[in-house]
């Protein structure tokens, strides 16, 4: 059947796309994931946090950008996602 994937980044999972931004294995990485349909959403609140626009992150547009990752998480689960921590 269908799979529909969300990663949900905040706190130091934001870090992982300014870094991307200058390195370009982990730039691929991150193109090789939104190429399977993934979504990358990534925490507004984080982003201000560490004085971060959509600039300085890869891969990441407006659009994925949510104002909390931890209530996104909450709404996710809500509409029947399953919440899986690595």
């Amino acid at each position: 059947g269908n799979v529909e994937i969300m990663l949900v980044s905040f706190s130091f999972g934001v870090k992982m796309f300014q870094q991307a931004k200058t390195d370009p294995e982990l730039a691929m990485a991150i193109d090789a994931v939104l190429e399977k349909n993934v979504r990358l959403l990534v925490c507004r609140n984080t982003m201000r946090a560490l004085n971060l626009t959509v600039n300085d992150v890869y891969g990441v547009a407006e659009a994925d950008i949510v104002l909390s990752g931890v209530a996104e998480l909450a709404r996710l689960q809500g509409m029947g996602f399953v919440y899986i921590h690595p």
